[in-house]
């Protein structure tokens, strides 16, 4: 019999895409740079040679959990209907994005990449104005940090300057099992759990029987 795991579904990557693109188009157009296509593909030879202006790309190359994640994976606790629940703590996830200009001159190329750096030191966190619906419950519990990181793989990413910006999105887990039993031999530890109904009021006093009647 297959098992369906009810988990949410996300769309957490692109949306911190999303995030970032309206970011830096927000910043260009504040600081009325000419219109630049701002792409997340992978710059390849064959995207370079189908643009058809300026372009800075953003693109996604690394994931891993952040430095500063929890080192415990499984919380307990009790859902809605009150009962014990064990899942995993949730996840820290660092994005790193290599971020290239292109141009047809270098000058030019150099100044994309100068406002970009600009744009994304200035917002230790990502703004709520600029994050998709999507992210801003998690992300007013748990902010989006950004830091200007050190390129883990430049080389794999494009062969020209890049900027790298991380960013530390959390992920929640879409389904928290029931907890487990713990069992030693015949004792099973019910510490977890609660009565399904829960005594009411004091239980009446039994009365000791008393002496019984001569035959």
């Amino acid at each position: 019999m297959s098992v369906v795991v009810p988990v949410a579904a996300i769309s957490v990557l692109s949306d911190v895409d999303d995030a970032l693109r309206e970011l830096l188009g927000r910043g260009f157009a504040h600081h009325r740079i000419e219109p630049v296509d701002l792409s997340f593909e992978r710059p390849t030879s064959e995207w370079d040679a189908a643009r058809t202006g300026p372009a800075l790309s953003i693109c996604l190359y690394d994931l891993r959990g952040a430095d500063d994640a929890r080192e415990r994976t499984v919380e307990a606790g009790r859902g809605p209907d009150r009962r014990p629940q064990s899942g995993r703590a949730p996840l820290r996830l660092e994005c790193s994005y290599a971020v290239t200009a292109w141009s047809d001159r270098a000058a030019h190329e150099h100044a994309l990449l100068s406002q970009a750096l600009a744009i994304l030191f200035a917002f230790p966190r990502l703004p709520e104005e600029v994050l998709p619906p999507s992210l801003l419950d998690i992300a007013r519990r748990y902010p989006l940090t950004t830091r200007i990181a050190q390129p883990r793989s430049p080389a794999d990413v494009a062969s020209r300057p890049s900027l790298d910006v991380a960013v530390t999105v959390t992920i929640e887990p879409g389904t928290a099992p029931p907890a487990f039993v713990a069992s030693q031999g015949n004792v099973v530890h019910m510490r977890d759990f609660e009565p399904a109904v829960p005594p009411v009021g004091d239980p009446e006093p039994i009365e000791p029987a008393g002496p019984e009647p001569d035959a």
